[in-house]
C-alpha cells in the first residue's frame, strides 16, 4: 500500500450561543492533514455496505487511528463515512461523495 494522497481530516464545531444578543455564532471548521491510500470501492464492497452500487464512493485507508472527524476533503472534493473498519494497525473507511 502506498499512503501517497493528502487528505484533510474536517471537523466542524457548532457556534455557542451568545445571550447578550440571543444569536448563534459561526460553526468553525478545523482541519488536520493526514497522508492516506485512497482508490475506488470494489463493486463487490458497495454490495455489503450499500446494498446497491452508488457512484462516488472510495475507500480511505490510513495506518494508524485517526481522530475523529466529520468529513474528509480530498482535492476539493468532500466525503463522508458510511463505514469504518479499525484493525490494530489501520483504520479503512468507505466514504461516499458529499454534495
Amino acid at each position: 500500500m502506498r499512503f501517497d494522497t493528502k487528505v484533510y481530516l474536517q471537523t466542524i464545531t457548532e457556534g455557542t450561543y451568545d445571550g447578550t444578543t440571543g444569536d448563534y455564532a459561526e460553526d468553525t471548521l478545523t482541519e488536520e492533514e493526514m497522508w492516506a491510500d485512497v482508490y475506488d470501492t470494489s463493486a463487490q464492497s458497495m454490495n455489503l455496505v450499500y446494498g446497491a452500487i452508488k457512484q462516488g464512493s472510495i475507500t480511505v485507508i490510513f495506518q494508524d487511528r485517526v481522530p475523529v472527524f466529520n468529513y474528509i476533503r480530498i482535492g476539493t472534493k468532500r466525503y463522508r463515512a458510511d463505514y469504518t473498519r479499525a484493525l490494530r494497525s489501520k483504520t479503512t473507511f468507505v466514504m461516499s461523495e458529499v454534495q
